[in-house]
Formats: C-alpha cells, sequence, structure tokens
C-alpha cells in the first residue's frame, strides 16, 4: 500500500451529521461521561476546559469548533482536534498580550494531546473570503466528515462570550 492510500481507522460517531451548539459540559456529557473512568478522554477533556478557561480570561470572542476522534466511540482518542473561530470584527480590540496569546494557541505548544489552530472568520465583504485565504472554507471541508469521507458526522460548536440570543459581547 503506498504512503497515500493509508486512512485512519473511522469509529461511530457520538453526535449525527451538523454543527451542534453546546457548553462544554455537555460536550463532557457526551464525550466523556459514558465512558467511565478513562484517563485519556478525561485528561483531553481538562485540557480543553483549561483551553476555554484561558481564551475566556483573555476576553477573546470567538468559537471553539471539536471535532475528530474525541467525538466518535473511539476508547482512546490519540487527540482532540479544536479549532478556534474568532470574529474578524474583534482584530481592532486585540492587544499585544492577546495576539500573542492567540500565536500560542494555534502553534501546536498550547497542549499535549490538544490539536488546535486558530483562525479570523471573514465577513462576506472582506476580499479575500471564499478564497484560499479564507479558512472557513478549509474547516468546512474538513469537519464533520469521518476520514474516508464516506458518511457526515457531528462536530461541536462551544461560543465563549455570548448572549442566550447569539450576540457576541463586544470586548473592547
Amino acid at each position: 500500500m503506498g504512503m497515500g492510500l493509508f486512512r485512519k481507522q473511522d469509529f461511530e460517531p457520538l453526535l449525527p451529521p451538523g454543527r451542534h451548539f453546546l457548553t462544554i459540559g455537555r460536550l463532557k456529557e457526551i464525550a466523556v461521561d459514558p465512558f467511565g473512568d478513562n484517563p485519556k478522554r478525561t485528561d483531553l477533556y481538562q485540557k480543553l476546559e483549561q483551553m476555554v478557561q484561558d481564551f475566556l480570561v483573555a476576553g477573546i470572542c470567538c468559537e471553539f469548533l471539536v471535532d475528530g476522534s474525541f467525538l466518535t466511540k473511539k476508547k482512546d482518542p490519540d487527540d482532540l482536534d479544536v479549532t478556534v473561530v474568532i470574529c474578524h470584527e474583534f482584530t481592532p480590540y486585540l492587544t499585544k498580550d492577546m495576539v500573542d496569546f492567540i500565536d500560542k494557541a494555534t502553534s501546536g505548544d498550547y497542549a499535549d494531546g490538544l490539536s488546535s489552530f486558530v483562525y479570523f472568520a471573514l465577513p462576506r465583504d472582506h476580499p479575500d473570503f471564499g478564497t484560499e485565504h479564507d479558512m472557513a472554507c478549509e474547516t468546512a471541508r474538513l469537519y464533520g466528515k469521518e476520514n474516508s469521507e464516506e458518511w457526515l458526522k457531528g462536530y461541536a460548536v462551544l461560543p465563549l462570550r455570548e448572549t442566550d440570543v447569539g450576540l457576541l459581547i463586544r470586548c473592547r
């Protein structure tokens, strides 16, 4: 078998296809609690929970997209895939400390076991919207599919610093 033909084994998803807006506590109920005393899942969840807290303390308005084997019935997932999406409109309010924090979160060195990436969601009127520079297109292509891309699965969306009606609280 050639190197390009290898695919990871797929496991039954924990969520039906689509975007599922969840709280961090509800994510734990779905992806950790059903597996009993599972040190790997607990560790990955605690690292995600710490990352969420760090973004809240930093005052960064964003969404966390959680995907990968953590959201399947795989007993011991290798990692937890998380993409942090920050609204482009928030960029004027970023401080140097916030930018440094975002750089750390997307460097791969944030926490062992978290496969994290950060991008800024572009508005429709932005010149790069829908181009190869718009990371939302790549995320949409990859998230919610299993490795063989034969069927769809769900992924979790954890909105941070939003009201009950989904409006971002501007962090100025």
